[in-house]
């Protein structure tokens, strides 16, 4: 990925050049010239919040992005640049560049997606309208692989987001439509495919492991340290529900399952303790963060408004022992991030009893040496499929490009 990045600013500022001349069209501030536009996912509809927008440095302007106050909301782009600014939760945004800017050369970049775009201020222009992230990996898409599960598919959301394409009538998607790595395990993640002397899961900057993996327990045993040293060196594990051991074998520190209490954090359960979640429940969560909670009020889910009128979201589908959290471990609770918190049950079957209503975390993302690791004790609903997204659906779109 910093490779296509650097790749796609060496083109740009190729083709473009700041200063010399003249003035720009209308938009102007006293400062310079303000240029709108609208970031959406490759679906050409989604909208995408928080992504950093901005022009790389040019030798005219250098001098102008100190005079540029840090932009709220979005990642400081990790390059010198001229002007930066964040998108909206409809995806809009509004850079101002020096006023002698020409030809602006713009880098658009979410999580581990990047477009690029060049703005004509000689002829006056200063709205871009509609710009598309990538579905390809070539064009500056994510390199995702998905391991399809028993219980969840995560393939499909990445589908629907313009990934692939989607059956009309069973709204899954279609074989080898898709423009990401589909494998039916996780052998592929360990092999040396290509030679390259280490296993091919380095390839990839985001794993989607969904729930229902067989022969999990092996697979940990075996490649356990790959997994460690993959997210340590920047890579990125999206796991949900029964996958959980892909977190608690490999990172046990973070995130207190429910299981043996007496363990030392440092020390993994056994595995599938933890799953021992109420089937057939439907929860009415609290979003945590207030930018997902604007998205969400800002986009629609297939049964109308994804937020409830008091502003939680309906999580429905739980089936029957799923995965519990009860939160961080306090010695790393500044790496984790809690998205989505609700009421819900479980059978403790050291009690013989069902436990709750209790509030509990249900979806979380932890920072990990450089990378990271998002969990969610929920997943796609697996009992309603639809052409659009349930409220629960959209928040797993959503985290696909925090990370």
């Amino acid at each position: 990925m910093k490779t296509r990045y650097l790749i796609l600013i060496g083109s740009l500022l190729l083709t473009a050049c700041g200063g010399g001349g003249g003035g720009g069209g209308g938009g102007g501030t006293s400062g310079g010239i303000t240029i709108h536009g609208r970031l959406l996912a490759p679906d050409h509809a989604t909208p995408i919040a928080g992504a950093t927008v901005f022009s790389p440095a040019q030798l005219q302007a250098q001098a102008y992005a100190a005079t540029v106050a840090p932009a709220a909301g979005c990642p400081a782009p990790a390059i010198p640049n001229q002007a930066y600014t964040c998108t909206d939760a409809d995806g809009r945004f509004a850079l101002t560049v020096p006023a002698e800017s020409t030809l602006v050369p713009l880098i658009l970049q979410k999580g581990a997606f990047s477009t690029s775009a060049q703005v004509d201020l000689i002829n006056g222009q200063t709205t871009l309208g509609d710009i598309s992230l990538p579905a390809d990996p070539a064009q500056g898409a994510g390199r995702f692989a998905v391991i399809q599960g028993a219980f969840d598919r995560m393939e499909d959301i990445l589908a629907k987001l313009g990934m692939g394409r989607v059956d009309n009538i069973t709204h899954q998607l279609i074989p080898g439509t898709e423009t990401f790595a589909l494998f039916a395990d996780t052998d592929p993640l360990f092999m040396d495919a290509d030679a390259d002397g280490r296993a091919d899961i380095f390839n990839f900057d985001v794993v989607f492991i969904n729930c229902g993996q067989s022969g999990e327990d092996s697979v940990l045993a075996t490649h356990r340290q790959t997994l460690h040293d993959y997210v340590m060196q920047g890579g990125v594990l999206y796991i949900t529900d029964q996958a959980y051991d892909f977190l608690e074998q490999v990172f046990p520190a973070y995130i207190d399952f429910y299981g043996d209490d007496g363990l030392s954090a440092a020390v993994a359960e056994a595995p599938d303790l933890a799953e021992t979640g109420a089937g057939g429940i439907s929860v009415n969560a609290d979003i945590l963060d207030s930018r997902l909670r604007d998205w969400l009020n800002n986009v629609s889910c297939s049964n109308g408004p994804c937020l409830t009128p008091d502003g939680t979201v309906t999580i429905q589908g739980f089936l029957g022992n799923w995965a519990v959290m009860h939160g961080s471990h306090p010695g790393h609770a500044a790496a984790v991030t809690e998205w989505v918190r609700g009421d819900v049950s479980w059978f403790d079957p050291f009690s013989m009893q069902t436990v709750g209503p209790v509030q509990k975390p249900l979806t979380v993302t932890l920072q990990i040496g450089l990378g990271k690791v998002l969990y969610s004790s929920y997943h796609t609903d697996e009992l309603s499929f639809t052409s659009g997204f349930h409220p629960q659906e959209r928040i797993l779109q959503y985290l696909i490009f925090e990370l």
